[in-house]
């Protein structure tokens, strides 16, 4: 009798120690896709895969033709199989202005305004999960998947 108790005890311990934490790595499936707006590829855009069965989502960034590639754990790893709302957004990068040393320091007590933030070069509804109209699926048991072009507009 001690000696299946101990034998028990043994196999949970060999179990956790082979499943329990050992880094076993998600179900990732290689994704890939482009986005163009209004016909011209975006660039420099974020990419997000919002999950719909409790997968975890993926990111991306566009390059200069509007090409991406989804990472999960580490950047481009890919995307867990399974159904996403698709989420697209770019946040225009802000030069400093050529007076910059002449505005307001804002950080005074004085003076709290804030200079205004520029417009999303997209349109919102491709930025919240409520609004937007892209989908996919990812499937499993594929060496790589491509979402094709995702073609926003007005």
């Amino acid at each position: 009798m001690n000696r299946s108790l101990q034998a028990v005890g043994l196999a949970i311990v060999i179990g956790c120690f082979n499943g329990c934490g050992s880094g076993e790595s998600l179900p990732l499936v290689p994704t890939t896709g482009q986005v163009l707006y209004q016909g011209v590829p975006v660039a420099d855009a974020s990419v997000m895969l919002v999950p719909q069965d409790g997968q975890r989502a993926a990111v991306g960034a566009t390059n200069e033709v509007g090409q991406f590639t989804l990472g999960t754990l580490s950047p481009a790893d890919g995307a867990m199989p399974g159904k996403y709302k698709i989420l697209v957004s770019k946040i225009p990068s802000i030069e400093p202005a050529a007076d910059a040393m002449d505005m307001p320091d804002v950080t005074k007590e004085n003076n709290r305004s804030l200079p205004k933030s520029r417009p999303s070069e997209l349109p919102a509804k491709y930025s919240q999960p409520s609004g937007t109209p892209l989908t996919c699926e990812i499937p499993s048991g594929v060496s790589s998947h491509d979402l094709g072009t995702l073609e926003l507009t007005k």
